[in-house]
């Protein structure tokens, strides 16, 4: 079944082959995933925007907004272990959190 006698040249025809083999199959997976784009742009485009739709004001949103100051006052004041102060207000801005830690991790 297997020759005990294998030369250095079989054994890299046999490596020259498998790479050849793998390279094909990394190619194949290259062009699948171009494909996959493509269709998920093309049906992005023709679904309508969610920013086209009109919200309309709700009470929900006001009572999300004053848990969301509660929670933070709360997590402010088990972190410092002070609660003599007051949470006026309460803004995204709009840069994630662990992308400033990111840049500021690799700056040190």
């Amino acid at each position: 079944m297997f020759k005990m006698n294998t030369t250095l040249a079989d054994g890299l025809l046999i490596a020259l082959f498998s790479m050849i083999v793998v390279f094909i199959i990394l190619f194949a997976i290259s062009y699948m995933i171009d494909l996959i784009a493509l269709v998920v742009r093309k049906s992005k485009k023709n679904q309508p925007s969610v920013g086209a739709q009109k919200k309309s004001p709700s009470k929900s949103s006001e009572s999300e907004s004053d848990e969301v100051v509660a929670a933070i006052t709360a997590a402010i004041a088990a972190y410092t272990g002070r609660d003599d102060f007051e949470v006026k207000s309460v803004q995204e801005t709009g840069k994630s959190s662990w992308g400033i830690s990111a840049k500021v991790n690799s700056v040190n």
